[in-house]
């Protein structure tokens, strides 16, 4: 009988996550309010699945982890490789000491990525995807809305002003349920994830050389 552990400082959010898993008959839960209660309930047992909010003062967090995680994770997949290094500037939160603004520019073998994060400003995402002879721009890449068609703009750069882009939209789907989905089919060994556990690591390893790049000031390897 899998047991999952459900980390989250947030109530609301952890009875989400057990309300979308509980379909699944034979899951048990255990919740943890704070990194360190999960960090003190593993030392206790094992579970066969941990459910992590990365945003938690008592153990890290802060805009990298929670957001610019899928930053890094977009380019590597468009880029289909590692980045070769990284640059990056961060602004800590003087209260909880997490990165409250992180900037970073990630050297690709065929091109780069730049991003901007942060938990204090206003909220604002776009995925711009630059070529010799259009661009692709993402609205809304990371939250997408559950009862709104998806939508990106492919744009040849003929009007500067942009008006020029042609809009395409995606059928409306809930992107969370479709993640539980695919979640609970691993689980009950119905099928792989189709982002593996190695990729997870691959994407924390830049987020590590980011950190790292902010103290030293200069470039850093993965």
């Amino acid at each position: 009988m899998p047991d999952i552990l459900v980390v989250d400082d947030s109530k609301v959010m952890r009875e989400m996550v057990v309300a979308c898993l509980r379909a699944i008959e034979g899951l048990t839960f255990a919740h943890a309010a704070s990194g360190l209660e999960a960090i003190e309930q593993l030392s206790l047992r094992p579970y066969d699945l941990v459910v992590l909010d990365l945003n938690m003062p008592d153990i890290g967090g802060g805009g990298l982890m929670d957001i610019g995680c899928y930053a890094i994770a977009t380019a590597r997949y468009i880029f289909e490789a590692e980045p070769l290094r990284v640059a990056s500037v961060i602004e800590r939160d003087p209260a909880m000491g997490t990165d409250r603004l992180t900037s970073a520019v990630l050297e690709f073998p065929d091109g780069h990525l730049t991003f901007t994060c942060s938990t204090q400003l206003a909220p604002h995402q776009r995925v711009t995807v630059m070529g010799t002879k259009a661009r692709i721009e993402v609205l809304i890449p990371f939250n997408a809305p559950p009862d709104a068609p998806c939508r990106i703009l492919i744009d040849d750069g003929e009007a500067l002003d942009g008006s020029g882009a042609v809009a395409e939209d995606f059928p409306v789907t809930d992107q969370y349920t479709a993640q539980g989905d695919a979640v609970s089919r691993a689980i009950l060994g119905e099928a792989p994830l189709e982002f593996p556990l190695e990729d997870a690591i691959a994407n924390m390893r830049v987020i590590d050389a980011v950190f790292r790049a902010a103290g030293s000031g200069g470039w850093e390897a993965p």
